[in-house]
């Protein structure tokens, strides 16, 4: 397990998936990680393997500015929502339809979401 979630890590070391067989839970978010160091994760081989993957919406953001393209995707089990902060704790708000779908949502960007979404809020 690596949980290095809320930190102020920019840059992951390439390869760092490969490198790591055993690892299989990764949570990098509420770090200001920039899109090259997303496209490094996303594009390890290694990726698809991870049974928990979390990102968060900003650093989902910068990955896709930094490919030119608005609605790239992001690995079928990374698990993308927005977070808030807590105290020394954080919270991590996620679509409903993501816990039951296995695509991923585009980011919403601070909009308001669609009528047909629905969100789930665990207090």
């Amino acid at each position: 397990w690596l949980y290095v979630y809320n930190n102020k890590i920019q840059e992951l070391p390439k390869g760092l998936l490969s490198s790591c067989h055993r690892l299989d839970r990764l949570l990098i978010e509420a770090n200001p990680l920039t899109g090259e160091a997303m496209e490094n994760i996303f594009s390890d081989g290694q990726a698809h393997r991870l049974r928990v993957f979390g990102v968060d919406e900003e650093q989902v953001q910068r990955w896709r500015c930094s490919q030119d393209s608005p609605d790239a995707e992001v690995p079928r089990n990374c698990i993308v929502g927005r977070m808030f902060p807590w105290g020394r704790l954080y919270a991590k708000l996620m679509r409903a339809s993501e816990l039951s779908q296995s695509k991923i949502p585009a980011a919403t960007n601070g909009q308001s979401l669609p009528k047909s979404e629905r969100m789930l809020v665990v207090a």
